[in-house]
């Protein structure tokens, strides 16, 4: 990633245009990530990665193993990136072979996965709201607009410490 690297640096050495990191998605590990950083990277839209341990597994499974990857960006290429990836996610989706396994979620679990568009890639993203629209569950831009707004909102706010993360 030298050209991310390179734009990260002339970013840095002017640090009062900086803004703070913010997690735009999370994934199960970095392979699963790749194509996005691509498209970011392909469109010049600054990211950094990260890993994180999975509290599920860490705490009830006792597995401090798990871990996840987060791509984070800046706040202000958020909506930049969504669009970007959503265009690519589109032309995927006609390609889906009839038994893709989204298509037997039900309502509710589509619902889920439009809440929480960071956990899920753009296709499953982008079909689940064409399959809630089929259901009669249309979602309008003002309203995906409130809750990527909310959501977001959500993963900014400081996680905090309970007695089962601290034992």
């Amino acid at each position: 990633r030298p050209l991310n690297v390179r734009l990260l640096s002339v970013l840095e050495s002017n640090k009062n245009i900086m803004e703070e990191w913010v997690v735009f998605k999370r994934f199960r590990n970095q392979e699963e990530a790749e194509s996005t950083l691509q498209i970011l990277q392909k469109n010049y839209i600054l990211y950094e990665c990260d890993t994180f341990t999975d509290r599920y597994f860490s705490i009830e499974m006792g597995d401090t193993r798990a871990k996840g990857f987060f791509v984070k960006l800046f706040p202000k290429d958020f909506e930049k990136a969504r669009k970007i990836l959503q265009e690519e996610a589109q032309h995927l989706i006609a390609q889906l072979p009839e038994d893709y396994y989204l298509y037997t979620f039900s309502a509710k679990e589509l619902v889920e996965i439009v809440q929480k568009p960071d956990e899920w890639n753009e296709i499953d993203y982008e079909l689940a709201k064409e399959l809630l629209a089929e259901q009669g569950i249309s979602i309008s831009e003002a309203q995906e607009k409130v809750i990527l707004a909310k959501r977001e909102a959500e993963l900014t706010k400081p996680i905090a410490a309970s007695w089962q993360m601290i034992v």
